[in-house]
């Protein structure tokens, strides 16, 4: 009888620990980062410098992480628009780039940065 109640007091707590943890919770803050780009309603990207693009996922992970480009002279004004061929970004995938009144240019993905950075606060520099 002692037992069962020593086993009781013991096994509830953890158990209740372990239903309310989230699988965000578990999951590590470093891991990398998968961008959807296989809709346009999927993500949210914008020129943060003259060859460099930040890019977050619209719905989930909404962590934006710097990738690199072959895009010549991006201007914040620019509209960004992504291509995947698989569910994450990755190197070689394509960079649409519009410009109002102006004519656009496709390039590739060049590098895609592993230290993610707030895509709100994050401040467009043209050096």
């Amino acid at each position: 009888m002692k037992l069962a109640v020593l086993f009781s007091l013991i096994a509830v707590p953890v158990f209740a620990q372990t239903v309310v943890r989230s699988p965000s919770d578990a999951a590590p803050p470093d891991k990398p980062l998968c961008v959807d780009a296989t809709r346009g309603d999927n993500y949210n990207a914008r020129p943060i410098s003259r060859h460099e693009i930040l890019a977050r996922n619209a719905i989930g992970d909404m962590r934006g992480v710097r990738v690199a480009t072959t895009c010549i002279h991006l201007d914040r004004a620019d509209t960004v628009g992504l291509r995947s061929f698989g569910h994450c970004l990755r190197l070689g995938d394509d960079v649409v780039v519009s410009v109002l009144g102006g004519r656009g240019q496709t390039c590739k993905v060049t590098g895609i940065g592993l230290k993610t950075e707030d895509y709100g606060t994050a401040k467009f520099n043209p050096d």
